[in-house]
């Protein structure tokens, strides 16, 4: 669903020397994607391991074989036990492994929404109309894209950008032969990518966990621009000055904190009994 809006009016504030002109657009885009991501299986979540053994079978693991296996008696993670219950049963056996990781597809909302304003004013400092100013403003905050979700209600990431503008420009006819303009315009680009995570994360290969940091950028531009241009008999002289300073500033938190990665692969050559693998 693509809805789009907007509207604009302008006019005199005072009879041929100063006058407006406001305009908005918006735009609001709704649609649904398909998402599957890969989600604790049922046995998982009570802290069960599953695996093929070599007569083409699958071992289960309990809690307790666990624990007899685990030199320091521990057994399964109540800190995981507690994560893995808060991923949705599986219902999608597209992706995962089938024994400890299946698939939970469901329809992802996306959301895009764009907002402009714009607004002009105009001023003829005489009756004449030979010295003129404008100045005209420009602003478009929007959420550029909300991104289907990790999981139903839980967003991953978001674009957000902030941009808008203004100029300003004075134009001085000396004479009907000369002719001045002088133009001063700012331009701030504020784009951010805004992460679902500020703190340190423990990932596990293969599990769909929609950890994401934040990262963006801040482009400021100042143009200086006057020109002078003289018309000298059948002769078009022009002369100008351009300063232009830009600063690019950006900011990241994609290596910010601490993480580490538990792989599930590694436990192929643990000596689980009917694998044919030894310690």
């Amino acid at each position: 669903i693509r809805n789009i809006f907007g509207g604009n009016f302008g006019g005199p504030i005072k009879k041929d020397r100063a006058f407006f002109f406001l305009d908005f657009d918006g735009r609001r885009d709704s649609q649904e994607v398909s998402v599957v991501q890969t989600v604790p299986t049922a046995t998982m979540r009570q802290g069960m391991i599953r695996y093929n053994d070599v007569n083409g079978g699958v071992t289960t693991l309990s809690p307790t074989d666990i624990a007899t296996m685990d030199p320091l008696g521990i057994g399964p993670s109540a800190v995981s036990m507690a994560y893995f219950q808060t991923f949705p049963l599986p219902n999608d056996t597209s992706v995962g492994d089938g024994l400890n990781y299946s698939g939970f597809r469901f329809p992802g909302r996306v959301r895009r929404r764009f907002d402009t304003y714009l607004g002009r004013f105009d001023f003829n400092a005489n009756s004449n109309g030979n010295q003129r100013l404008f100045f005209r403003g420009n602003l478009q905050p929007y959420d550029y894209d909300s991104g289907a979700p990790f999981l139903p209600g839980i967003p991953q990431t978001a674009n957000e950008d902030f941009t808008k503008g203004f100029a300003v420009g004075y134009t001085n006819v000396i004479s009907p032969t000369l002719i001045n303009t002088l133009t001063w315009g700012w331009t701030r680009q504020s784009h951010a990518i805004l992460g679902s995570s500020n703190l340190p994360w423990i990932y596990m290969r293969g599990l769909s966990q929609g950890v994401s940091r934040s990262s963006g950028f801040t482009l400021t531009d100042n143009n200086i621009v006057d020109n002078l241009n003289w018309q000298k008999g059948t002769h078009a002289l022009s002369f100008g000055v351009y300063l232009d300073y830009i600063r690019n500033p950006r900011k990241s938190l994609n290596n910010s904190f601490s993480d580490c990665i538990a792989n599930g692969s590694w436990t192929a050559d643990a000596g689980f009994a009917g694998t044919g693998d030894s310690l």
